[in-house]
């Protein structure tokens, strides 16, 4: 497999070459510290990595390769005035040990926080005949060995963010896939299966002080019959909405989740949103269309609107908001994040 999002050097691959200069934060990210210093400290803005070479002038003062950026320009992102969170997409293909988590925590100055996807084994639970849950899993049997095991979630999954990252530790995100739910029992067997998981983890002292966050590609589970079942399925977790495909709006997620009984609620546990693909496009046609992202390629007015509405209810009461944003969405994270601050900035102050 290869890298992924440019961070397989925090996972056995061998560090690239240190040569050609240091990455530095570009001088116009320095244009967007007022904004950044009027949104709430509790509200993070990021993107889904932060390897990405289309980014020089906008976060990176110089161009650089992938690899130069993968291993050094972290430092440089989280220096960034509107960007105080990264997702760490890797971790969804094999958990991070203790040491790789701390060399992360070493580059980011206080009050930054790490998203982290959970290992895509626990939420997946069919594998192919090697034991493999990643990719397509639609029509495979096997079972993998993982699927909401609370002992190996707690244990290695997050024990060790929680350890090597320390205060810098953000969310967890428990990722299903889109999937028939009828092999494992259908909608109210999978539910009580996810409650029973979730009250294990949370059970477990290495888990003690953990955020979780569960995100799912599912319409049904956020109709109007089955929202109550499901927030109440999460217990202390959060429910993450996302702006993708399979999904209804933002805002509609929203509205489930508040008649579900998750209002009341979000004052205890952050608000998560991770802002991925508009409706019309699969991720590799984004890609394709959007490379190198260094432009707005395709605002999506609608979505920027209602995740700023999220963020500003959960401000409203009190709580953090984490939004994770991929390229994918409008062409470029960091405009994205920066088109997304100013409409925030301007609900808040209305």
């Amino acid at each position: 497999m290869g890298d992924v999002e440019g961070q397989g050097f925090l996972f056995g691959q061998p560090p690239p070459s240190r040569k050609g200069g240091e990455v530095d934060l570009a001088p116009a990210a320095t244009l967007w510290g007022d904004l950044g210093q009027r949104l709430p400290a509790g509200v993070r803005l990021g993107t889904s990595s932060w390897a990405f070479p289309g980014w020089a002038g906008m976060v990176y003062r110089d161009s650089h390769a992938e690899s130069k950026l993968a291993a050094d320009g972290l430092r440089a992102y989280a220096r960034h005035p509107l960007l105080r969170t990264v997702g760490l997409d890797r971790a969804f293909y094999r958990p991070p040990s203790i040491d790789d988590y701390r060399q992360l925590a070493r580059m980011v100055p206080g009050g930054f926080r790490f998203l982290i996807k959970a290992y895509q084994g626990l939420t997946r639970p069919f594998a192919d005949a090697s034991g493999r849950t990643h990719g397509d899993t639609r029509g495979r049997t096997h079972a993998s060995d993982v699927f909401l095991d609370a002992s190996f979630a707690a244990h290695e999954v997050i024990a060790p963010a929680l350890r090597g990252l320390g205060e810098a530790c953000g969310p967890i995100v428990l990722q299903f896939p889109p999937m028939d739910l009828r092999p494992l029992g259908g909608e109210t067997t999978f539910l009580s299966r996810l409650s029973r998981f979730l009250e294990r983890v949370a059970a477990d002292p290495a888990s003690r002080g953990v955020t979780l966050g569960v995100e799912v590609r599912h319409r049904g589970l956020l109709s109007t019959t089955r929202a109550r079942d499901f927030v109440a399925a999460l217990g202390s977790a959060s429910p993450v909405l996302i702006v993708h495909p399979t999904m209804p709006s933002i805002a509609e997620q929203a509205a489930s989740l508040a008649a579900g009984g998750d209002a009341a609620a979000s004052i205890r546990r952050p608000r998560v949103i991770r802002w991925l693909l508009r409706p019309n496009l699969q991720y590799e046609q984004a890609k394709d269309l959007y490379a190198p992202f260094n432009r707005l390629a395709e605002e999506d007015a609608a979505a920027r609107r209602d995740v700023a509405a999220c963020v500003a209810e959960a401000v409203r009461g009190a709580a953090d908001a984490y939004v994770i944003i991929n390229n994918k969405a409008e062409g470029s994270a960091p405009l994205s994040a920066i088109e997304l601050a100013r409409e925030l900035d301007a609900m808040l102050a209305g």
